[in-house]
């Protein structure tokens, strides 16, 4: 069997990473701030405020490897360290380039790091966009996956015998109620759901 994880905002809390860049770039957002949507419009930032966010992350240096997990990290590396061996993960993530080393290479040793250094092979797969990630879940032949993107969530479930779950997370419950897809609350509930664990 093979699954499909998504990283930034389901094993990856990039949420508190971004915040801190609003705040270096004078803004004054609360350091415990969610956003309750895509556009983090309740924070009322300016319009241009989060590309000039992306912009500086873009500029920091192996940005991808100061994340702190999700509690979530700790049922990925259990589920890794079993089994590695009979089911392959891919780990897909639409991240940016940043200063340093490349998105794949951070994205590897930031799972190798949290997930206790396992020794089997850790598959990063990054794209451009979210809307991506369907062309490699089918080019893949992945049989289920779990996203907190509900646009990448829909494009894919559209794939022909693939199983994608939405993570439940306070900035995509329009996206939950929009499309009509299977949600989760976590990602051990995913591993559960898909006779995993």
């Amino acid at each position: 069997m093979k699954i499909g994880m998504d990283l930034d905002g389901v094993l990856a809390d990039v949420v508190p990473s971004i915040v801190k860049v609003l705040n270096k770039l004078g803004f004054d957002l609360p350091p415990n701030y969610i956003n309750q949507d895509w556009g983090w419009t309740d924070a009322k930032l300016p319009p241009t405020a989060l590309s000039r966010a992306w912009d500086s992350i873009k500029n920091t240096t192996n940005f991808w490897e100061s994340l702190k997990p999700t509690s979530d990290i700790v049922s990925m590396a259990e589920f890794f360290w079993e089994k590695a061996d009979t089911v392959d993960i891919y780990f897909i993530t639409a991240r940016p380039e940043t200063k340093g080393r490349t998105a794949r290479q951070q994205t590897t040793n930031w799972l190798r790091e949290y997930m206790n250094f396992p020794q089997g092979d850790i598959n990063v797969l990054v794209v451009d966009s979210g809307m991506y990630k369907a062309k490699v879940i089918e080019a893949m032949n992945i049989d289920a996956s779990v996203d907190d993107h509900g646009p990448s969530v829909c494009n894919n479930k559209s794939i022909r015998k693939h199983r994608a779950y939405l993570l439940e997370k306070p900035w995509n419950q329009y996206d939950s109620k929009s499309y009509g897809l299977k949600t989760v609350k976590t990602v051990r509930e995913f591993l559960e759901l898909e006779g995993l664990i």
